[in-house]
Formats: structure tokens, C-alpha cells, sequence
């Protein structure tokens, strides 16, 4: 695809909505909004009052009303409206319309008390990476998403850190790195971890949930690409917490996978997965980690899969447009 316009409206996902910029660039001009404008309350903002999300919606249609595009790719998309859909599909009736889903619908209603299903029908083709969404929803589409590792090299064999954990923070990931960290060292496991919080976010749990976690296992600075690839590289295995309402496989799975890590994940719905490798892939249940995990695991090598080369960011966005 070249010499395409393509309206581009995502989340700020750390490296990877930058990543699918970068890759639909190459040939295309491309424009790019956040689903939500940036700032440090702007989630208690959209949640306080609606108006909130209808302004920024309504500012962002001005701006690319006079643009005449081929493609308007959404991803996720907080807060959108369907004025704001419904305005650029009349100023761009020929333009096809696709939109991606990177949280559940469980996970939405509980936790921001909406989801996406009011403006799918306005919409050409509908993904989500969330499988049991897809089975019950008849307009969405399942498919993984993407990784943005073009190739690794380094010897398995000679990796230092055993078991990798690099997420955004959740109670249980706080309280599973806290009640695991001396295990690992007490069975001479390397066990690397980087649990990110926003610092406002973190002053919010303490004061509004009275949620108070220990700044000594976390982070307030997001890893950076570079730092994230080198880790990764680093690392026999990487350790993945999925969200307890949601079915589909994070970008830790998909990029440990990519770079030849073995994966140790709570999410049980990989095995009907064609990545599925019992060598490379070791389901645990939170409540009995150490039961389940046997350290022989990491001993064994990576076996590569073709299926998660099909799934690098240049093939994935292949299949979402095409």
C-alpha cells in the first residue's frame, strides 16, 4: 500500500502506537491523534463528565475536516464519539473504516464503566485482540496483536536474567513481585522486574483507594524501547499477569515471544493458540506459582515459531487494512 492518507486515532501505548506509525509511514502520509487528550487527570476528567471526551472529539473534527483520507484506522478510542465518526465518515464517504480493540469489554465495563460496542456498526471491518469477545460478537474479528521485534540473535543459552517482568502496575502484579522476590533469589533464579506507575496515578491509589504500595518495587518512568529490547534480549523467560477480565495476550507475551524468551503466563486461553508450544509457553496459576514452575523449563531452548514472525508490526497491519 503507497501514497495512501491515513487518519490514525490510538491510544499513547509507550513505543508501539509510534511503532504502527512509523511502519505505515514509510509509504503513506499519515495523521495521528491520542484517543484522549494528554495530561495527568485526564482519565478521572472523562470519567467525571463527558463533556470532557465531546469537546476534544469536536476539536479533533475541525482539524481534519478539510483532509481527505483512505483509511481512518482507530485503536481502542476512549471516549470517542459517534458525532466525531459519523462527521468523517460524511466528509470521507469513500474511505475505509477499521477499528481495533486492545481491552476487553469486560474490562471496560468494570473499570471505566463503558466500551466500544455503541460505534462498531459505524465501522467497515472490527478487531479485537480479545478471543471470547470475538466468539460472542458477531461484527468483531480475532486477532493477536502485534510485535514490533524485526529479529534477535542472542544465544538463549547465554542469557543472564532467568525470568523477565516488565508491566504496567496492577495490585496483583505489585503484590506477586513483593511476595516473590526473595523466592527467586533464595533459589538463585535472576529475577529482573520493572512495574510502572504514573506518578499521579500512584498518588491517587494512596490517596483516594488507600491503596499504598512500597515504592521500592516500582517504577514512575515508563522502560524505553531501547532499554526494553536490551532486557528482553537479556532474558531466559518473561513472567505475564494477564487482567483478571480479559482473555487476550498482552504485548509481553508477543514481544518475549519475538525475541525468543519462554513465556510463564497466568492467561490459560494461549494454549488453543497455533504459537502454542508446551517448549516455549508454561501456564501458572497465581495462587500456586512455585508449584507450577519448574526451573528445568528455562534449561531447554527456544523453539521459533513462524507463526509470531506473521505477526511483526509490517505483516499485522497488513492484514487489519487489507
Amino acid at each position: 500500500m503507497k501514497n495512501k492518507k491515513i487518519l490514525i486515532i490510538a491510544p499513547l501505548m509507550f513505543h508501539y502506537h509510534q511503532a504502527l506509525i512509523d511502519e505505515l509511514a514509510k509509504n503513506n502520509r499519515v495523521i495521528y491523534f491520542p484517543d484522549q487528550p494528554k495530561g495527568a487527570f485526564t482519565a478521572l476528567k472523562r470519567k467525571v463528565s463527558e463533556r470532557f471526551s465531546r469537546r476534544y472529539y469536536e476539536k479533533l473534527l475541525l482539524k481534519v475536516k478539510n483532509e481527505k483520507i483512505d483509511f481512518f484506522l482507530l485503536i481502542n478510542g476512549k471516549g470517542i464519539t459517534r458525532e466525531f465518526i459519523i462527521g468523517l465518515r460524511n466528509s470521507n464517504q469513500s474511505a475505509k473504516f477499521i477499528t481495533y480493540q486492545w481491552d476487553s469489554i469486560a474490562r471496560n465495563n468494570i473499570e471505566r464503566k463503558t466500551n466500544y460496542l455503541y460505534f462498531l456498526d459505524l465501522f467497515d471491518s472490527c478487531y479485537s485482540f480479545d478471543p471470547k469477545d470475538a466468539a460472542s460478537i458477531k461484527r468483531l474479528k480475532y486477532l493477536p496483536t502485534y510485535h514490533t521485534v524485526a529479529s534477535q540473535s542472542t544465544s538463549e543459552a547465554k542469557r543472564p536474567i532467568d525470568l523477565l517482568m516488565v508491566a504496567s502496575y496492577t495490585k496483583e502484579r505489585y503484590s506477586f513481585i513483593k511476595s516473590n522476590s526473595k523466592e527467586f533469589k533464595r533459589r538463585n533464579l535472576t529475577f529482573y522486574h520493572h512495574l510502572f506507575i504514573p506518578w499521579h496515578h500512584y498518588v491517587r491509589n494512596s490517596m483516594l483507594k488507600g491503596e499504598f504500595s512500597n515504592p521500592k518495587y516500582l517504577k514512575f518512568r515508563a522502560v524505553t524501547r531501547e532499554r526494553l529490547n536490551e532486557l528482553y534480549s537479556k532474558s531466559k523467560s518473561t513472567i505475564d499477569l494477564q487482567y483478571e477480565h480479559q482473555k487476550g495476550f498482552t504485548m509481553r507475551i508477543m514481544e518475549g515471544l519475538a525475541h525468543h524468551c519462554k513465556i510463564i503466563t497466568s492467561n490459560q486461553e494461549i494454549t488453543k493458540e497455533s504459537f502454542y508450544d508446551e517448549n516455549n509457553i508454561k501456564i501458572f496459576d497465581i495462587s500456586s506459582f512455585w508449584k507450577d514452575f519448574n526451573a528445568a523449563f528455562l534449561s531447554t531452548n527456544f523453539r521459533p515459531n513462524r507463526y509470531i514472525v506473521d505477526l511483526h508490526v509490517s505483516e499485522w497491519i497488513k492484514k487489519v487494512l487489507s
